[in-house]
């Protein structure tokens, strides 16, 4: 980890079964650097473990690229890391302070490749491109468990390709208030595609979009929030927007929250058995879909308020069976002192 290699050669390292405790990260930072690669068992990447034991306090990560960085390839390894979470309920996770790295972390104009036998456990981002970075993982199998603030995360014009990965467990209630924990999310211009993927066990949302992110999140998978119907399915706000088709949402807060000016198309998603609303919107959100089945929830299949909009098509007769009725569109009126527009909702 501390030779540091150049040229347009690539580099493969063979890693053998067993248990390795890592006390540094790997760290590229060279643009004209070869491409290292480290393969363990892909065959079952549980016989060969990595140990991060350097993360607490620290704020390390345990695959770093940045400033033109290039990793190769991981694959067939199982990632832990050791004390930076400090333990884990069905309704929350605490962590310690400075504490705050990922299992991979591409910055800056760099990038990592990820293979198909691989887990990430105990990061507080199991995957996060930030500034530009790119980590791809397109052909699926990558696994993260356990994280803080969000598993896969792309900001700051960062991208993430992970299609076909799982994500699950994802909090941080170290402090009262906090409202962290996302399955997916991009941010701050951030994009991911996590189409064919699933997410459960999350404290905010399964796919969440922020300032102007952007997701692709069809054929999605949501399994329900952290400690019972809790968090949203999708959660998209402030200009963030995210692509659902042919998704499903079960058991959350609220399968889809659009606000502050987010926007979702759910062509043939379901939003089921959830907690309130099957689709709320707010603060001039907007959300438009196709054949879009709404039923079973406990409010409203679709809540409508602050100026938001909802075009809906072929739906009408999906929308069963939600305690709350059908819809409720606000209308027009005066709240502190500004008034405000109606809703608008139209359903085929």
């Amino acid at each position: 980890m501390a030779v540091q290699t150049f040229g347009p050669q690539k580099i493969t390292i063979s890693v053998a079964d067993g248990t390795y405790d890592i006390t540094r990260q790997f760290e590229s930072a060279a643009p004209s650097g070869a491409s290292v690669s480290l393969i363990g068992n892909t065959t079952d990447n549980s016989r060969v473990v990595f140990n991060f034991t350097n993360i607490k306090g620290t704020n390390h990560h345990g695959f770093y690229a940045h400033d033109g960085g290039n990793i190769g390839l991981v694959d067939g390894i199982t990632m832990n890391g050791v004390d930076a979470m400090i333990s884990a309920t069905e309704t929350g996770i605490t962590w310690n302070k400075a504490s705050y790295g990922a299992g991979f972390y591409a910055f800056g104009p760099s990038r990592i490749n990820l293979g198909t036998h691989l887990a990430i456990n105990r990061f507080y981002y199991s995957v996060l491109a930030d500034d530009g970075g790119f980590v791809s993982a397109p052909h699926g199998g990558v696994t993260a468990t356990y994280a803080g603030d969000v598993n896969f995360l792309a900001r700051h014009n960062g991208v993430i390709d992970c299609e076909g990965c799982s994500a699950s467990y994802v909090a941080d209630t170290t402090w009262s208030g906090a409202t962290l924990g996302c399955n997916y999310m991009a941010e701050d211009g951030g994009e991911i595609n996590v189409i064919g993927s699933t997410g459960q066990y999350s404290l905010v949302g399964a796919v969440c979009a922020r300032t102007g992110g952007h997701g692709w999140a069809s054929r999605f998978t949501g399994k329900g929030g952290l400690g019972g119907r809790v968090g949203n399915g999708l959660d998209v706000r402030e200009n963030g927007t995210i692509s659902a088709g042919n998704s499903t949402y079960t058991g959350y807060a609220i399968g889809a929250w659009i606000q502050l000016g987010g926007y979702a198309n759910v062509d043939s998603c379901a939003f089921r058995e959830n907690r309130h609303d099957g689709i709320y919107v707010t603060s001039f959100g907007k959300v438009e879909g196709n054949a879009v089945t709404i039923t079973g929830n406990g409010g409203f299949g679709i809540h409508l308020q602050g100026q938001s909009s909802a075009i809906l098509y072929n739906t009408l007769k999906t929308d069963i069976q939600n305690k709350g009725g059908l819809a409720y569109v606000e209308t027009a009126g005066t709240r502190n002192g500004y008034s405000y527009a109606a809703s608008s909702l139209y359903l085929q």
